[in-house]
């Protein structure tokens, strides 16, 4: 992946950062996290990161292939058949399937920083579109680009097809088919 070199300014600013997350695995919100991506934000100077292809994490939200599903299937099928069309659209999701996500789609990115001492981290975020401002969602800073996979993980989207694979069947139901949330009963008064 390629390094996004940083100003002074925006070193420093990152150093503190990376001493308020400590041994956390990734930091959200912090002052010096702020001064990043205002910097990052100016000047188009995030572009270099988010243009750059092998920094995109392609990552499947369960719901997302629920709903595509659901617009794909119009006759009664299998649950067999069922479950071979998800793995299908979660290997076109995972492999960046232009099919699958159109030709403008968010992206999920993860920006390489570099730290005065030599420690390398990722800026995480979602690009949304050049045509809106500002064209991302930060998502926070990383300890590394794994933690940064962790964090989609701990979130229940799925980094590889591996992962799905080793699914149970009612695990797979649990993750694309939760159980709708019970309605609030009205009482009569």
């Amino acid at each position: 992946m390629a390094l996004l070199p940083l100003p002074p300014a925006q070193q420093q600013a990152l150093g503190e950062a990376v001493a308020a997350m400590g041994d956390a695995s990734f930091l959200v919100a912090h002052p010096a996290l702020q001064l990043l991506r205002e910097w990052l934000e100016a000047d188009d100077n995030s572009n270099d990161g988010v243009v750059e292809q092998e920094n995109w994490e392609y990552v499947v939200d369960p719901h997302l292939i629920s709903e595509r599903l659901d617009g794909m299937v119009e006759e009664p099928v299998s649950e067999d058949e069922k479950w071979d069309i998800i793995r299908d659209l979660v290997r076109q999701a995972l492999d960046g399937d232009l099919d699958f996500w159109g030709e403008e789609h968010r992206a999920n990115v993860g920006i390489d920083v570099e730290t005065s001492t030599g420690r390398r981290l990722v800026i995480g975020c979602e690009f949304i579109s050049f045509n809106v401002v500002p064209p991302i969602e930060w998502q926070g800073l990383f300890a590394s680009r794994d933690a940064y996979r962790a964090w989609f993980r701990a979130q229940g989207y799925f980094i590889t097809l591996d992962e799905y694979d080793a699914l149970t069947r009612d695990e797979r139901r649990a993750r694309f088919f939760p159980p709708p949330k019970p309605r609030a009963r009205r009482t009569k008064r």
